[in-house]
């Protein structure tokens, strides 16, 4: 503390803190957070220890923030630091632990909702450290207790040493997306890991008419000690993301696609698709980007037509076409 006193005049220059912090008593927390309060030009925040004492810091003025390690104990406390974030805040990371099963984490009293005024990017991060499967509730009851009246990004990714997905909280979101209005601001959406039915996904979309950048994902899963596939980039899927010129098209704004897949469409469909992007009068100017992570053991080569009409269409600034292999599991342990 002595050392941090002697450091508090150069807080007014201070941009980017770094916080890694275990208190023995609340006094000694109070006493060190109270010296960032002269810290007038912070905007970038990384933070790993007690969230009762982030609180104590000027949330208010924060353009970047990211939260390592929220606990479920921690929630209340959590949605208390997103309702002070600015409209300015433009990036926001958060980490969730996982560290209860489903039944035990939905028993668990989470009482604050707040509305955050963020506008930029808000990420959610699940991670299942010992096997919980309990990151589909952790987000519903996030979700049921959040309003983000002008988020421009959101983004959901998961993972974790054993590979478990996160079911997507549906009715949650749905709810979450009326009482926000997300049809008017939201601009992008990513479903990393996350498992979604493509019902699911198509009634999600039909209730995101501004959006304009999409990430999903195909997943290998294992229940009851048994590996499945759980494929949502399909033939049907494709052909609903196909653009038309009436009021039937889904995500009419649509620019960039990433997809973490297993490749089980069929390349005539998904040629389809995209060049029907390519329409004129689409919706943004500039190349439609489609962007393919295939998953180790499943690649395949695509139709070799297929292949040669995108690259003519890429010569021509139309489209940008990659194909790569996915690292979305291989790096499960990191945040995206």
């Amino acid at each position: 503390m002595a050392a941090i006193s002697l450091l508090k005049t150069s807080f007014p220059l201070l941009h980017t803190l770094d916080m890694d912090v275990i208190f023995s008593d609340d006094t000694d927390a109070s006493k060190l957070m109270s010296c960032f309060n002269v810290a007038p030009r912070l905007h970038t925040l990384e933070y790993f220890g007690p969230f009762k004492c982030l609180l104590k810091l000027p949330l208010e003025q924060l353009h970047t923030i990211q939260c390592l390690e929220v606990l479920i104990s921690d929630f209340d406390e959590f949605v208390s630091v997103l309702k002070r974030l600015s409209r300015t805040a433009s990036d926001c990371r958060v980490h969730l632990e996982i560290d209860g099963d489903a039944a035990a984490i939905d028993g668990l009293p989470i009482t604050t909702t707040a509305t955050c005024n963020m506008s930029g990017r808000l990420l959610f991060w699940i991670s299942n450290p010992n096997g919980a499967d309990g990151g589909g509730t952790v987000l519903a009851r996030l979700m049921s207790r959040l309003t983000l009246p002008f988020i421009e990004i959101l983004q959901f990714a998961a993972g974790g040493r054993h590979h478990l997905v996160t079911r997507w909280p549906h009715v949650e979101f749905s709810a979450l997306s009326d009482r926000s209005s997300f049809s008017g601001h939201l601009l992008s959406l990513k479903l990393a890991a996350i498992l979604i039915t493509e019902s699911e996904l198509v009634q999600t979309l039909s209730g995101l008419s501004s959006l304009q950048a999409l990430t999903i994902s195909d997943h290998r899963i294992t229940i009851e000690g048994k590996g499945q596939e759980s494929v949502l980039v399909t033939d049907s899927l494709l052909r609903r993301l196909a653009w038309s010129h009436d009021s039937t098209c889904l995500v009419p704004h649509l620019s960039v696609l990433k997809c973490h897949t297993l490749l089980k469409f069929d390349d005539s469909v998904h040629r389809d698709f995209v060049l029907s992007r390519l329409e004129s009068g689409r919706g943004p100017e500039g190349p439609f980007e489609v962007d393919l992570r295939w998953y180790p053991g499943h690649y395949r080569e695509l139709d070799s037509e297929v292949v040669a009409e995108f690259a003519e269409r890429e010569a021509q600034g139309e489209l940008y076409f990659s194909l790569s292999e996915s690292t979305l599991f291989s790096q499960a342990e990191r945040q995206p």
